[in-house]
């Protein structure tokens, strides 16, 4: 009787993802989404204030402070991360 060999697989050595990789790696597509998203609230913003007339107190805190935090931050993690490849 010939008995069969069991051939493993090999795993791929890719290393693991992170969850920051997740949130905050960049490719142009994403990019281009989040530039638009942020034009989109602009466009939002200024709708806003002309049909109620008055200043919305939330949409200028996103415009303003968060998605370009946001952007800011994931240019800088995604250069970092590509330059240690």
């Amino acid at each position: 009787m010939a008995r069969k060999k069991r051939v493993r697989k090999k795993q791929s050595q890719s290393p693991k993802k992170s969850k920051w990789d997740q949130y905050l790696m960049l490719d142009w597509k994403e990019f281009y989404l989040i530039l638009i998203t942020w034009f989109l609230f602009v466009a939002l913003h200024i709708l806003i204030g002309i049909i109620i007339g008055r200043k919305e107190n939330v949409l200028p805190v996103i415009i303003e402070w968060i998605i370009p935090i946001f952007l800011i931050i994931s240019i800088l993690y995604t250069m970092w991360k590509r330059k240690r490849k």
